[in-house]
């Protein structure tokens, strides 16, 4: 149905969110139209790259809890 929408995507581990690593974008859906492929593809491609840095954070966020973890758990 055409009109604007919110896409979030959030990385999760066993069903734990990781630190606000969440991406949204705001999308607008129209009827489909060839001439506008080409900037779907665009978009896609900027959301990938937004997807690689939350995973990124994701990673320096787990890396960060196990250095705590390890500082503050007993042995």
């Amino acid at each position: 149905m055409p009109g604007t929408y919110l896409f979030e995507v959030d990385l999760l581990h066993e069903g734990v969110a990781w630190f606000g690593a969440a991406q949204r974008v705001e999308v607008e859906v129209t009827h489909a139209e060839v001439d506008r492929e080409a900037e779907w593809v665009h978009s896609l491609h900027e959301l990938r790259t937004e997807l690689d840095l939350a995973a990124a954070d994701a990673t320096a966020a787990r890396r960060e809890l196990a250095a705590l973890r390890a500082r503050y758990e007993p042995a």
